[in-house]
């Protein structure tokens, strides 16, 4: 199979930090707002990460994609 998945990410960690900090002052609203690499725990579940692409224009995300190992 294959899988993608987007996700909230930055390059710039001061981003990263300001969604983190979004997140925690305002949960009711932004409770899942977590800057997210998702590589290492679809590996970990038996996923193939393969390629990605970070969305600078917009809301700043990352694509991965990932097939079934």
């Amino acid at each position: 199979g294959r899988l993608v998945l987007v996700t909230t990410w930055s390059p710039r960690p001061w981003l990263r930090a300001a969604f983190d900090a979004l997140a925690a002052a305002v949960p009711d609203a932004f409770a899942g707002l977590h800057a997210t690499d998702p590589r290492p725990e679809l590996a970990e579940a038996g996923w193939r990460p393969g390629h990605a692409a970070v969305l600078r224009r917009g809301y700043p995300s990352l694509v991965v994609l990932a097939r079934r190992a």
